[in-house]
């Protein structure tokens, strides 16, 4: 999972780096999250300085979650072209879990950081960071 946050806004990417996964914004308030995705996911959380906290519902069922914040270039990337999204979460040790979603989710392709280039399917894709603004 990772959240950003921009302003009052919010958005969020959970995966598990095989096949499930949700983008979800809404709103960042107070120290508070409130987000949804298009399908019906939940997530909500209370932000500190340094972590979030909080549950995120998928298919009914509620997980509860506490993450650390991180900076780049650990983060939340996102890429699109014509036939597939791609998601990744690049974790602060370099790790990088996500999904490429073409109707047919798989594992999302390597992520280069420093140039924020990915090949998915043999075509080249660059990625943005997500800031927390975005709507999906």
């Amino acid at each position: 999972m990772a959240i950003a946050t921009k302003g009052d806004r919010a958005a969020a990417y959970v995966c598990d780096g095989r096949s499930l996964e949700a983008w979800l914004a809404g709103t960042y308030t107070n120290g508070r999250l409130l987000l949804r995705s298009k399908t019906g996911e939940r997530l909500t959380a209370i932000i500190t300085t340094n972590t979030a906290t909080g549950t995120f519902t998928l298919s009914g069922r509620t997980l509860r979650f506490s993450i650390a914040k991180a900076g780049p270039p650990a983060g939340l990337y996102r890429a699109k072209n014509s036939t597939s999204t791609i998601g990744w979460i690049v974790l602060p040790d370099g790790k990088q879990v996500g999904v490429d979603d073409d109707g047919t989710p798989a594992p999302a392709p390597l992520l280069d950081t420093t140039t924020r280039a990915a090949t998915v399917n043999g075509v080249p894709v660059t990625a943005q960071a997500v800031v927390g603004d975005e709507t999906f």
